[in-house]
């Protein structure tokens, strides 16, 4: 039979969604707001960190 031309993308689209590529992880990180060092729920594209 025939594969779809789609195989590719399909399977590299379900392994990035389900978390098996594509993943950082990441450990004992700091984060905090450049101006006062607090470090916010949320963040917005304008914070400097």
């Amino acid at each position: 039979s025939d594969k779809s031309g789609n195989e590719e993308l399909a399977v590299s689209l379900t392994d990035w969604i389900f978390k098996q590529r594509g993943v950082l992880r990441a450990r004992n990180i700091r984060h905090y707001l450049k101006k006062d060092k607090s470090t916010p729920r949320f963040y917005t594209i304008k914070n400097d960190l």
